[in-house]
């Protein structure tokens, strides 16, 4: 299960520290906790 904060953390940093990243609404924690680590790797390249 992947950690909702620290997904967020890594995909902002891998954006750009300059914006604000808004995910999925209040569903976002729960989508997240769906994915693996192997998925959530590929996410942050």
């Amino acid at each position: 299960m992947v950690d909702p904060d620290e997904f967020k953390q890594k995909i902002e940093k891998a954006i750009s520290q300059d914006y604000k990243v808004e995910f999925l609404g209040r569903n976002f924690d729960q989508i997240v906790r769906l994915l693996n680590e192997t998925k959530a790797e590929k996410i942050y390249m």
